[in-house]
């Protein structure tokens, strides 16, 4: 934590903004609003995968439990560390006067998951534990606690634009060169990557929504986390099935 207020305080002599802002146009405003966030495994509520063995647990394979450390009593074998870093937006600046109406839409952004529907079901995952180490719920409920109109979000490098309740949700990763040479489906939205993606301008509004593989498959198929029993082809080959 203390690194992270001394980055924090580099920032403000530096000039860079890291709260609420207010961006005007010739043809229109909004508020842009960076939030801070930390992973919890409660975050996952969907069903383990079952009969399969070999799936590793995430604190095996993802490198944030090995490599950030935190003053005690915080620990990230529970929810601590992620309402720690969730409570600190409340210490930032004051968001401008009419933030989150029409006239000022509130565009907001983090690096993780605000919600577990914004994520493939465990089956088509190469790491079934994945959702275990994505997101927070605090997070999601500090976007819906200030009216985000659209939230962006990223991490788990997935093309995605949803609309859920009065948010749309969008992630557009740039990625490492491996993943568009491996899976480039999955992380196609947009124009990327030849150009970067436009979400906003005070001309036009907000953009269109975009084709993105996994949020367009979510819009004609309801999740079904209970199926726990099977992987995907192109996961199974990597676990091995129990009889």
């Amino acid at each position: 934590m203390e690194k992270l207020q001394a980055f924090l305080a580099m920032c403000r002599d530096e000039g860079v903004r890291t709260g609420p802002l207010r961006v005007d146009g010739e043809g229109g405003s909004c508020c842009v609003v960076p939030l801070l966030s930390w992973h919890h495994q409660s975050f996952d509520t969907e069903p383990d995968i079952t009969c399969w063995e070999g799936i590793p647990k995430p604190e095996h394979v993802m490198v944030d439990y090995s490599r950030c450390k935190w003053p005690s009593p915080l620990s990230q074998t529970d929810e601590s560390v992620a309402r720690a870093l969730d409570e600190l937006n409340d210490r930032g600046a004051a968001f401008p006067e009419g933030a989150g109406s029409a006239a000022l839409p509130i565009i907001s952004f983090s690096h993780f998951v605000p919600r577990f529907e914004l994520n493939p079901e465990k089956r088509f995952l190469f790491l079934p534990c994945l959702l275990k180490a994505v997101g927070s719920r605090f997070l999601g409920e500090r976007v819906q606690r200030i009216g985000s109109a659209m939230h962006v979000f990223g991490h788990t490098h997935f093309g995605w634009d949803a609309m859920l309740g009065n948010t749309r949700y969008v992630q557009a990763a740039l990625g490492y060169p491996s993943e568009w040479r491996e899976r480039p489906a999955s992380m196609e939205i947009g124009d990327l990557p030849k150009e970067p993606i436009v979400l906003w301008t005070s001309s036009n509004g907000f953009a269109p929504p975009m084709a993105a593989r996994w949020s367009d498959y979510y819009e004609r198929h309801a999740r079904t986390p209970e199926v726990t029993y099977t992987l995907a082809p192109y996961v199974a080959p990597m676990y091995r099935q129990l009889p």
